[in-house]
């Protein structure tokens, strides 16, 4: 990398350190516990060692030193005039800080100790004096306290690597927003023989709910030493697709359902497959008119590159978190090769409907999709700006395989 900063003209001695921290970092996390199937949802969320394959930054933390597993969460009183406020939040905020006494006039938010440098720049706000010792996610601005049975997700920007990772408004109110319309999703799902649960975790009763980036580096954990590697894969596909693709099929609305937006949740004892969870609404892929055609309501996104000019457009859009940012992964992680894109393939061939040429077109006879360049958008310091490279799609080219 030093090399290619020389020839490119371009200073890369920090992105390095970045890269050698990050390695030192992953190496600590091989002498974690070793996981299963009873392990906490936490545990599982801060198990993941190696991370995404083409992202190799997950585990940086320089020039900061810092302990993974906790974070310091701080509470800042903001003028309720310059604050937005959506659903229930006075609720929530009070399970946070039992018995405190808050006025009218203040609305209450949670800090991330590293967002502390931005909350500076917010007029009209103070600092309480409480504040807690937090359990982090895969995301960085999720954490778990031990408290409360739910997590929170902050809304202020902080720089970790080369960027900003950006935190908009939008980001935290499209939960609430389109919370009237989870169920149809829900139900969507139902129709195809699929469970998907986005409206709340506790429904799962007493399966097992685990955030699946980590279950990818840690199937042994779950099914031994020596499972039925093909078996698996075709029940973890059928299962996930039949939950991510019915509510494009049926509302042309496609989910960003990658490894850490997604969670399975297993039966303990047989340790079979139940159904899925997709968490984190920040972005998603909507065709508007389908959508307003099957529900009879209208949806409303704060980004306009969420809008899909034709329904073909948010299977592409799919082919990026559901296939290459989910599928791949476990493909790669049971090590079948091209035969266990055949498997992932006759499952799409079976669910798809026949009559559904936009979908059989994008994801099973298109040779290219694309994926994003991320040591790109690193080097170069892309803010909200995303470059993409084309990568082979292997549910096209596994069928040409012996």
């Amino acid at each position: 990398m030093r090399i290619y900063g020389t020839w490119a003209n371009i200073d890369l001695e920090r992105f390095c350190l970045e890269i050698e921290n990050s390695t030192e970092n992953q190496a600590l996390a091989y002498s974690n516990p070793q996981l299963n199937i009873d392990s906490p949802p936490i545990d599982w969320e801060q198990g993941l060692q190696e991370g995404h394959s083409l992202h190799p930054l997950h585990k940086s933390r320089y020039p900061i030193i810092s302990d993974f597993r906790t974070a310091k969460l701080y509470f800042v009183a903001i003028e309720s005039s310059v604050v937005q406020v959506e659903g229930d939040y006075e609720h929530w905020i009070q399970q946070l800080l039992p018995g405190t006494t808050m006025n009218q006039r203040d609305v209450v938010f949670p800090v991330h100790e590293l967002q502390l440098i931005s909350v500076e720049r917010v007029p009209k706000r103070s600092c309480l004096v409480e504040d807690c010792e937090c359990r982090r996610s895969l995301c960085e601005p999720s954490l778990f306290l031990p408290t409360s049975d739910f997590c929170v997700k902050l809304p202020v920007d902080f720089k970790t690597q080369q960027i900003v990772r950006t935190m908009e408004p939008w980001d935290i109110m499209m939960g609430q927003s389109l919370s009237p319309i989870l169920p149809l999703i829900e139900s969507a799902a139902k129709e195809y023989g699929g469970s998907l649960m986005m409206t709340q975790y506790r429904a799962a009763g007493h399966y097992r709910i685990i955030v699946c980036a980590t279950l990818t580096e840690n199937v042994d954990a779950i099914w031994g030493d020596k499972p039925d590697k093909i078996a698996i894969l075709r029940e973890y596909s059928d299962q996930f697709l039949r939950a991510v693709l019915p509510p494009v099929f049926s509302h042309g609305l496609g989910l960003s359902a990658h490894l850490q937006n997604s969670l399975v949740r297993l039966d303990p004892k047989t340790k079979t497959i139940k159904g899925f969870v997709v968490r984190d609404l920040g972005f998603l892929k909507v065709h508007r008119p389908t959508f307003t055609r099957s529900t009879s309501l209208d949806i409303n996104v704060p980004k306009k590159s969420m809008y899909a000019e034709k329904l073909e457009d948010v299977y592409w859009y799919l082919l990026s978190p559901v296939i290459n940012g989910h599928l791949s992964y476990f493909v790669r992680e049971l090590h079948p090769g091209l035969a266990g894109w055949k498997i992932v393939r006759e499952v799409l061939e079976r669910l798809i409907p026949q009559n559904n040429t936009a979908a059989r077109h994008v994801l099973l006879e298109s040779p290219e999709s694309l994926s994003k360049s991320n040591i790109t958008m690193e080097i170069h310091g892309f803010d909200k700006l995303y470059p993409h490279i084309a990568v082979p799609n292997p549910l096209y080219h596994c069928k040409f395989a012996g």
